[in-house]
């Protein structure tokens, strides 16, 4: 995605006529391969085009590469992930992009980096806004993500949530590029402050994102202030309703703390093992004992280790 994947061969942009009629052939062969597919909105008044991407449907990841190089021949390919990109006619890249919900994705890709700056503002709600979901992001003391939890995957939800127009978005009719800025800045959770760090000239000089750049450059001049609005866990998991799903996260994050402590490499090397050898001598304690529980007391567990320990070293000294 970008324009800018394949290597071996120099591809061109397409022009908005080229665009067009190439999108128009690759829509006709997956509708005959009955794929379902997606495009992504662009932007208005785009007159050229670094690639085309399209979001597919695709259950099978191990024979998707086979098929697409039968059905879409070409003299160079690159697989990352879930992109897959090729060259079309020798001179133009095409990027298939294997998604989990088509609707959300189009939504997400749609309008050059608007999913991007949308996700942007809502991590300063410790959410995680992408192409796969709305997630809440659980830290622990220190504020690591010790757990990601799925609130929705439906778009039109996910727009009520951030106090944007998904009615405004499903009509398509935005015809600048201001226009579709405007739309993102209703976002409730949007600050300019978010974007401090960016705002400088020569971020936007070196970014290969032209409507990021432009964004960027409407903050700058952009004089209304935005008022900070905070919205607790608590409310974000009500909202979606998940309270219940959340207790029962918290009651297994609880115990696999307590596991943790009972049971951990720590133990191993306090006994002598060194901790280049500490992963060998697990396996080969769980190997003899068997897999261990949580149920297990703390102290039983210790035991076992140091008499492990024990005749492990008298066989291996």
């Amino acid at each position: 995605m970008g324009g800018n994947a394949l290597k071996n061969i120099e591809t061109q942009r397409l022009s908005l006529s080229e665009y067009t009629r190439v999108l128009s052939e690759i829509i006709q062969i997956l509708e005959e391969e009955q794929i379902e597919y997606q495009i992504g909105r662009e932007l208005p008044r785009k007159e050229s085009f670094g690639d085309i991407d399209v979001l597919l449907s695709w259950d099978r990841s191990d024979v998707f590469v086979p098929w697409l190089h039968r059905v879409f021949p070409s003299d160079e390919y690159k697989h990352c992930g879930e992109v897959h990109s090729f060259a079309y006619e020798d001179r133009y890249q095409i990027d298939f992009v294997i998604v989990d919900k088509l609707d959300l994705a189009h939504f997400y890709f749609s309008y050059g980096d608007m999913g991007t700056i949308v996700g942007r503002c809502a991590r300063r709600q410790k959410l995680q806004f992408g192409h796969n979901g709305l997630f809440a992001l659980i830290e622990d003391d220190q504020r690591n993500v010790v757990f990601k939890l799925l609130l929705c995957e439906d778009p039109a939800e996910i727009c009520s949530f951030f106090h944007l127009s998904y009615e405004e978005w499903t009509r398509g009719e935005f015809s600048t590029w201001k226009e579709v800025c405007e739309w993102i800045l209703t976002c409730r959770f949007f600050r300019k402050s978010i974007f401090q760090e960016e705002l400088s000239g020569h971020y936007r000089k070196r970014t290969k994102r032209p409507f990021y750049a432009y964004f960027l450059d409407l903050l700058n001049d952009d004089s209304t202030q935005y008022f900070e609005e905070t919205v607790s866990l608590e409310d974000i998991l009500k909202y979606f309703r998940k309270e219940e799903e959340w207790k029962t996260i918290q009651e297994n994050i609880r115990m696999e703390r307590e596991f943790k402590q009972k049971y951990n490499a720590r133990l191993f090397i306090n006994e002598g093992i060194p901790p280049k050898q500490v992963g060998v001598v697990m396996q080969k304690f769980v190997d003899k004992y068997g897999p261990i529980t949580n149920g297990m007391l703390a102290e039983d567990i210790l035991d076992m280790i140091k008499s492990f320990v024990g005749e492990y070293r008298e066989l291996n000294c």
